[in-house]
């Protein structure tokens, strides 16, 4: 544990690792748990991983839409000035495309800033429950080891 009194030149006190290690009874470990506790980890990560996939997968996706109508926009903009027979005509095509263009484009990263946004919550919601459970499973096993470190002394 800490040695009473000292630090280690900051304000924290200074630990020594081999006194806790040696203090730890490894006897009424419970593995089990242990391993149970370390499968509900992975299967978090997992879970985590995959809502990240899934929301970068819907991004791309989106955006490959939003680059072909883009594309298509610009091809109708490009054959409708070249129709047009008064620089007037051509000039407020050209500002049309482009103000609608903007607001596309402000719509889009609307759009892909709110689903990363809702991405993000889930991830973050998957991790945030594990840990929670992880300090009650925490707090449960020390409950047992301490009831049996207990009955043991007794």
């Amino acid at each position: 544990m800490a040695a009473k009194g000292k630090t280690n030149g900051s304000s924290f006190p200074a630990w020594d690792a081999t006194e806790i290690w040696t203090n730890l009874n490894w006897s009424n470990l419970d593995v089990a748990s242990l391993v149970k506790a370390q499968q509900k980890n992975i299967e978090a990560i997992n879970m985590v991983n995959k809502v990240a996939v899934e929301g970068w997968q819907a991004i791309t996706k989106k955006q490959t839409a939003i680059w072909q109508s883009a594309v298509e926009q610009n091809r109708k903009m490009v054959q409708g000035v070249a129709a047009a027979h008064e620089p007037s005509d051509k000039l407020a095509m050209q500002a049309a495309f482009a103000t609608s263009s903007i607001q596309a484009g402000i719509s889009n990263a609307r759009d892909a800033h709110e689903f990363a946004t809702k991405t993000t919550h889930k991830t973050v919601d998957i991790v945030s429950k594990r840990l929670i459970e992880t300090i009650e499973e925490t707090v449960a096993m020390v409950g047992k080891v301490d009831s049996v470190s207990t009955s043991a002394e007794k």
